[in-house]
C-alpha cells in the first residue's frame, strides 16, 4: 500500500493535481474507480499478460572503478540533458549502465528519451528503474509523466 501512494504522490507532482483537494476531485474524477484500483487493475493485467520466464539474475555488483567511471559518465550525461543535447546524454547513460546497473542511470536516460518524443523507450527504462528499486520515487515520476505523452485506445492526442 505505501508503494501507491508514493505512485500517487508522484503523479500528483508530474501533473499538478492534489490529491486532497475537492476541487481537483471533482475536475478529475474517475467515480466510481479511482486512480489505486485503476493502477490496481493494471498491475494484475500486467502481471497475468507477462509471459512466463526464468527469473532473471541479479545484476552484477559494479567494482568501485565502474562505479566511479558510471558516475562520471552519469554527471557528463547530467551536464548535456541542461544542454538539451539528449542523443548525446543517452549515449553517456547507457556507458554508465554498462559499467553499474544502477536504476538513477535508467530513470535519466528514460527523460533524455523523453526529451526526444521517444516515450516508448522513456517508458522501457522508468520501468528498468523501478525493476531495479522499487523504492525510487522520481522513477515513478518518470513513468507517469511520459505515459501521459502516449495515446490510448479511443484517445485522439494527449490526455
Amino acid at each position: 500500500m505505501r508503494n501507491n501512494l508514493i505512485i500517487v504522490q508522484c503523479l500528483a507532482e508530474s501533473f499538478g493535481v492534489d490529491p486532497d483537494s475537492e476541487s481537483d476531485k471533482t475536475t478529475y474524477s474517475l467515480a466510481p474507480a479511482s486512480l489505486l484500483s485503476l493502477l490496481d487493475v493494471y498491475l494484475k493485467t500486467k502481471a497475468k499478460s507477462a509471459p512466463a520466464a526464468a527469473p532473471a539474475a541479479a545484476p552484477a555488483k559494479a567494482s568501485g572503478d565502474n562505479k566511479a567511471a558510471a558516475e562520471a559518465l552519469k554527471m557528463k550525461g547530467n551536464a548535456l540533458m541542461s544542454q538539451k543535447l539528449y542523443d548525446s546524454a543517452i549515449e553517456q547513460y547507457t556507458e554508465a549502465i554498462k559499467l553499474d546497473a544502477n536504476p538513477v542511470y535508467y530513470s535519466n536516460r528514460a527523460a533524455a528519451w523523453g526529451g526526444l518524443g521517444e516515450h516508448g523507450k522513456a517508458v522501457e527504462d522508468a520501468e528498468k528503474a523501478i525493476e531495479l528499486d522499487p523504492k525510487f520515487s522520481k522513477a515513478y515520476s518518470r513513468l507517469g509523466y511520459v505515459t501521459s505523452f502516449i495515446p490510448r485506445p479511443g484517445q485522439s492526442g494527449m490526455c
